[in-house]
């Protein structure tokens, strides 16, 4: 019986070592990835831009005193931005809906 105490108590312990241990080397993995995609993607196009996105209330386009349509979609695209795909890849798909 004393065997089987002493097996669950260093089963306890070590489970709950390993979870600290797992908590901390998470966190710094997680860390080291938040600085890797930072550096790669915050190189391109000029620097790093955080966009907010807001579902109401007064932030965004409104709060800065620019007044803004409900429903109105403006698309604001970086003057440096080139074009990935060539206009000559692919091909249109002409379609005709057929209701039954």
């Amino acid at each position: 019986m004393e065997g089987f105490l002493t097996f669950i108590f260093f089963a306890v312990v070590t489970i709950y070592v390993l979870g600290l241990l797992g908590r901390l080397l998470l966190g710094n993995w997680i860390r080291r990835k938040q600085q890797e995609f930072a550096q790669r993607f915050g190189d391109q196009g000029g620097g790093y831009s955080s966009r907010t996105y807001s579902w109401g209330g007064n932030s965004g386009d409104n709060a800065r005193g620019r007044a803004q349509r409900e429903g109105e979609v403006r698309v604001q695209r970086p003057a440096n931005q080139t074009r990935k795909i060539r206009k000559d890849v692919g091909e249109y798909v002409d379609f005709e809906e057929i209701k039954e």
